[in-house]
């Protein structure tokens, strides 16, 4: 829609000093994360994902054929890697 339209490029080319827009921040950071990702995701492509999980140490689980929102388009897939993320130990 146009107010969205209107409203992306501020978010992507925002500056606001936030470690998360820094690849060498992201680099340093330590959270327990864990990422499922959709592998057909045309949005943030799986290759933005496997670069976030180099970046993060983070595992990824990905999810082939799914799209951008793979707990409302594939939940059968989805809520086992999430039970399976949860689980996870934290390194």
């Amino acid at each position: 829609t146009a107010a969205y339209a209107a409203w992306l490029p501020s978010l992507l080319a925002a500056d606001d000093g936030a470690s998360s827009r820094r690849s060498s921040a992201l680099r340093l950071m330590k959270p327990p994360v864990r990422l499922i990702w959709g592998e057909a995701d045309t949005v943030t492509p799986i290759a933005q994902g496997l670069r976030l999980s180099r970046l993060l140490g983070a595992p990824i689980t990905r999810l082939p054929g799914v799209g951008h929102v793979p707990h409302i388009e594939d939940p059968v897939h989805f809520l086992p890697a999430l039970d399976a993320a949860i689980a996870e130990p934290v390194r």
